[in-house]
This record gives structure tokens, C-alpha cells and sequence, in this order.
């Protein structure tokens, strides 16, 4: 029998591969400014482990109401966006070997913010 929780995570990551392959575009892009919807500033999620270290090769999805969009952090564990103001929920879906992480739990910038911190465990 499959579970709630197994179907959930079945459907994130059926969103992820289909938007992969897919190319399709919302308000959220990489950064580049070319897309045609008006922009707010950019927002910027920081991935560290407990001691504040950044994390590189983490990939966080960014979801708004219909659509998830992955992003890989750098070597600085830094991932920047540019979209439309919007009260975006993130999901790490992949971390590097030793990091624990669930692509259940939700992350969420702060009330008013554009910037996250992320930290795994």
C-alpha cells in the first residue's frame, strides 16, 4: 500500500522532472531578466550545514501555486533567483553524501524577506 507521504514525494519529484524536461517558464527564472513578467528584486537562499559552512550542490526547488523550479547552489551554497514577488515555498530535494534531508519539509523566505538560510543537518 502506498502512503500519503510516498505519493507526496512521487509527485514533487514527477513536478521536478516534468519542469526539467519540459522548459517551461513561470515567474521564475535564474536570473537572467529575460523573461517579460515585471521583476521585484532578486531573491537569494543560502544552504550551510550546522556550523554555518555553505554547502555546495544542494538543489532546492522553488514552488509557487503550480509549478516547482529547481536551482543547484554554488560553491558558496548560495542560489539566487529573480521573480515576481510571490510567498515562494522551498524544498531541498538533493544534498550532497552526509546531509540529511527531507523533501517533505517545507522551507519558506521569512514575512517581507527575499533571503533564506537553509541548514542541514
Amino acid at each position: 500500500m502506498i502512503s500519503v507521504i510516498s505519493l507526496k514525494r512521487a509527485c514533487i519529484l514527477f513536478a521536478v522532472l516534468l519542469l526539467a524536461l519540459a522548459g517551461c517558464g513561470t515567474g521564475v527564472s535564474a536570473g537572467d531578466g529575460t523573461d517579460s513578467e515585471k521583476k521585484d528584486d532578486g531573491y537569494t537562499i543560502t544552504v550551510t550545514d550546522s556550523k554555518g559552512n555553505p554547502i555546495e550542490n544542494v538543489t532546492v526547488t522553488v514552488c509557487d501555486d503550480s509549478t516547482c523550479i529547481p536551482h543547484t547552489t554554488d560553491k558558496n551554497g548560495v542560489i539566487t533567483f529573480t521573480a515576481k514577488e510571490y510567498p515562494y515555498i522551498l524544498h531541498v530535494i538533493k544534498a550532497p553524501e552526509g546531509f540529511a534531508n527531507d523533501p517533505e519539509e517545507d522551507f519558506t523566505f521569512p514575512e517581507g524577506k527575499k533571503k533564506v538560510t537553509i541548514q542541514l543537518k
